[in-house]
């Protein structure tokens, strides 16, 4: 059985380590090393988003890097990244010019920002925080935690997480005819919001 109290140190490592690099690429922006050490780190961190951010990052403002350097990084990280993101990516390794501000940029990139026209919850949280959020409100569903799932349908709003709603509906949908009405109101107003906009 895992040791989770060595999972978290070697987790809070993973995070401090990461951050370090990013402190030391805001101050040596073209120091190529110092890009490809911030991806290795950002692989040994759960989800996607700090990967996709440090390769933004050296794709816009690494100017020493090679086409090989980008190559090899965006192949040293695909595997992690969506296929989506992956084909968005290619035509940056041969002509890496992306505005300053643009949508590859996730909020853990330090030289490149995210662009404002971006949906509200794609700039607050990423996929994997959706999912994360989908799987503890199902799981205080299970445990009659009233306020988890208050936290839950606070944050569905504030951050227009449609995407965290939808995964945990659908979850309870398999098991149940109807949504208890707390839910059904919370996706009411989500649509609600949805048809305004």
């Amino acid at each position: 059985m895992p040791n989770f109290g060595d999972l978290a140190q070697a987790s809070l490592e993973s995070r401090v380590t990461f951050r370090k690099l990013s402190r030391l690429v805001i101050k040596d922006r073209n120091n190529v090393v110092l890009h490809q050490s911030r991806l290795q780190a950002a692989m040994y961190l759960p989800g996607s988003e700090q990967i996709q951010g440090a390769l933004v990052d050296m794709l816009l403002g690494c100017i020493p890097a090679t086409e090989v350097d980008r190559q090899a990084a965006l192949s040293f990280v695909q595997d992690r990244l969506n296929p989506l993101l992956v084909t968005k990516l290619k035509p940056y390794i041969a002509n890496p010019v992306l505005p300053l501000s643009n949508a590859l940029a996730t909020r853990w990139s330090v030289i490149a920002s995210p662009s404002l026209d971006m949906p509200r919850r794609t700039m607050r949280c990423n996929t994997d925080d959706s999912r994360l959020h989908a799987q503890n409100a199902v799981k205080a569903w299970h445990e009659h935690d009233v306020a988890t799932q208050n936290a839950f349908f606070e944050h569905c709003i504030v951050c227009q997480d449609k995407l965290a709603f939808l995964l945990a509906r659908r979850s309870l949908l398999q098991q149940l005819d109807d949504l208890p009405a707390a839910w059904q109101a919370v996706g009411d107003q989500l649509e609600m919001v949805a048809t305004e906009s």
